[in-house]
């Protein structure tokens, strides 16, 4: 039957996914965007690329300014102990993994990004401070790592 004959019919499945979408939408508005493990890996794999692609570029421009000096948005791992290292790595899965989902740990999340620049900005100046945080984030990259590998 076409429009013009009349009222277009759909088929349940059409209603069906409808009706899938919409709960998707609410669930990630409420829990966040859930990764599967082929995507979380995907991801790892084009984090790992870009710090080779970096290591790269400063090898031909040693002079040029990383994402961590020319960002005032960097990460306090990334300062503390490497973009590439391996704690930075596990850091950013608990963050994904483990806070992203729910609503307190997307507030600590938001808190973070507010606070962070400046204390990584000061850890760039002050080699004691970036001494000191990477001895407190150690127990707390332990941790880290045993609640993401359970998790896998």
């Amino acid at each position: 039957m076409s429009q013009r004959d009349g009222p277009r019919w759909l088929r349940a499945s059409d209603l069906a996914q409808l009706a899938v979408c919409e709960r998707l939408v609410l669930y990630e508005q409420r829990f966040g965007k859930q990764r599967t493990r082929e995507q979380e890996e995907a991801a790892e794999r084009g984090e790992g690329a870009h710090d080779d692609f970096l290591r790269a570029a400063l090898t031909v421009n040693p002079g040029a300014k990383t994402s961590i000096e020319a960002k005032p948005g960097c990460f306090v791992a990334s300062v503390a102990f490497a973009p590439d290292a391996a704690e930075t790595r596990t850091l950013r899965r608990f963050r994904d993994r483990c806070l992203r989902p729910t609503r307190p740990g997307r507030m600590f999340i938001a808190a973070y990004y507010r606070h962070a620049p400046a204390l990584a900005r000061a850890m760039l100046r002050h080699p004691v401070l970036r001494a000191l945080v990477r001895a407190l984030l150690g127990p707390i990259v332990f941790a880290a790592a045993l609640l993401t590998t359970r998790d896998r």
